[in-house]
């Protein structure tokens, strides 16, 4: 799916590339940001899986190119032949019309956001398979557990905010659990020292130490909030609401 953005039109859609070269209208893609990314030209992939350098040649003006996949959150993509001033343009365009822009600065398959999915969707699959859990708990597992938490906290911050001490204590204490149970599926990737010391780096940055309890406070009031509007929803719509009014439990 790409998307061409041309002067003089006031609104543009996603399209489909074909064998011949010509561009299938999909679906209308947002006004506003068409008339702001002007004079930069866009491309998105359909799948959220294809490296952009696959595809930027398909048009001019490569330097000035690169690949956001448009979601409430947004991933901002640059090749290599990206200029950075079309990232920074990208970047707060996106964030001046409420989005939450994420640049990535390599170009793994999957980008992050796909990464990330495919890490819980493995560990999913596999408690399927091993019969620990049915899909209907390892949704609910998700949806009432750590969804709920992940709606305001990433799993950086909620290990921060779980933890007396921050993400360091964390790691300290969780990190060789975490390494077995990765081992059980072949993998070995360590938490070393240097790896926490700069995640710990980038939390402190975003969240002083000394500001944790009164961030835990917020974090509670938000939940207990979440929940009375899951509850309406789910009263709505007959489904049954499962109560966490707050989240006090060590572990993400």
């Amino acid at each position: 799916m790409f998307l061409n953005l041309k002067p003089g039109i006031e609104s543009t859609e996603d399209t489909e590339h074909t064998e011949n070269g010509t561009h299938a209208p999909i679906a209308p893609f947002p006004q506003k940001v068409c008339a702001l990314l002007f004079p930069i030209p866009v491309l998105q992939d359909k799948n959220s899986l294809t490296e952009f350098r696959k595809i930027a040649g398909l048009e001019q003006n490569r330097a000035r190119k690169l690949c956001p996949y448009l979601l409430p959150v947004v991933e901002i993509v640059p090749a290599a032949f990206t200029a950075p001033t079309s990232v920074t343009t990208t970047r707060e365009l996106l964030r001046s019309t409420g989005m939450s822009p994420v640049v990535v600065h390599h170009e793994p398959e999957g980008f992050a956001l796909n990464r990330l999915q495919g890490a819980l969707l493995r560990e999913a699959y596999c408690l399927v398979r091993d019969g620990v859990v049915g899909v209907d708990e390892v949704d609910r597992l998700v949806r009432d557990g750590l969804g709920r938490r992940w709606a305001f906290c990433g799993p950086f911050e909620t290990a921060d905010l779980n933890t007396p001490g921050g993400v360091e204590r964390h790691a300290e204490r969780m990190g060789p659990a975490y390494q077995r149970m990765g081992a059980e599926r072949g993998q070995h990737d360590p938490w070393t020292p240097q790896l926490v010391s700069e995640v710990t780096r980038q939390r402190r940055a975003s969240q002083p130490l000394g500001g944790l309890r009164e961030r835990v406070a917020w974090r509670n009031r938000a939940l207990m909030e979440l929940e009375q509007l899951r509850r309406r929803v789910d009263h709505a719509t007959g489904e049954t609401a499962v109560a966490h009014p707050t989240d006090q439990t060590a572990e993400p």
